[in-house]
């Protein structure tokens, strides 16, 4: 996806609305019993990420400690919290807590205030460790480590594993009173921890050897 529609999608994510709006604003302040905006803190951050009309954007500002200074424990804490929402929340918890960690985490979002969070990298390995090896959840956790920048866990990863056999599919055509071929022992993709890995680095500087990672993982049909 390009970056301007990735941020346009985020963007419309994280503008809060209705009931949402008259508490918070996109910033991460937080209102108070008070009616005052505060720097948002655990309780608060979280709270408004659960809440009915949910805004990550006091989720982000602490992660990214835009307007106040937390302790590691503080950050790593609420970052294991997060991993936990997206784990045993609702469908749409879980996606404004990733939304949270993805955005505290990447570097390549232009104008982010605040500091990038690095401990985002950690949260989502371990996300990725509770999943079952190889599951939809599982690869796509793997894209978003190597977006907050775990391309060194993605790089070690796939040399502790082995590079599977070549990926096939079935014949196309079966002619008629020929008996089916058998299917393949290895079909295509390739459902492997080396292609999830490779995957994720494809088109940076840690790439695998992309004829070999067709090969192995998405051969074309033949």
């Amino acid at each position: 996806m390009k970056r301007f529609t990735m941020m346009a999608v985020v963007c419309s994510i994280l503008l809060p609305t209705g009931a949402a709006a008259q508490r918070m604003d996109t910033s991460g302040l937080v209102r108070d019993e008070r009616g005052e905006w505060r720097a948002p803190t655990h309780a608060t951050a979280l709270a408004e990420l659960m809440a009915e009309e949910p805004n990550p954007a006091p989720a982000i500002a602490l992660l990214r400690q835009t307007h106040a200074t937390y302790s590691s424990a503080v950050l790593m804490n609420f970052a294991d919290e997060m991993v936990r929402v997206i784990l045993e929340g609702s469908d749409e918890q879980a996606r404004n807590a990733k939304i949270s960690l993805l955005v505290a985490g990447d570097s390549r979002w232009p104008n982010q205030p605040g500091t990038r969070y690095a401990g985002t990298v950690d949260a989502f390995v371990k996300l990725y460790e509770s999943y079952e090896t190889s599951s939809r959840d599982a690869r796509l956790t793997l894209l978003a480590v190597e977006r907050v920048g775990g391309t060194d866990y993605l790089v070690d990863l796939l040399d502790s594993v082995d590079v599977p056999p070549p990926c096939q599919y079935p014949p196309q055509v079966i002619y008629v009173g020929m008996e089916a071929p058998p299917p393949p022992e290895n079909p295509c993709p390739n459902v492997s921890v080396w292609c999830d890995a490779a995957r994720a680095l494809l088109d940076t500087p840690y790439s695998p050897d992309q004829t070999l990672y067709r090969d192995r993982c998405v051969r074309m049909r033949i």
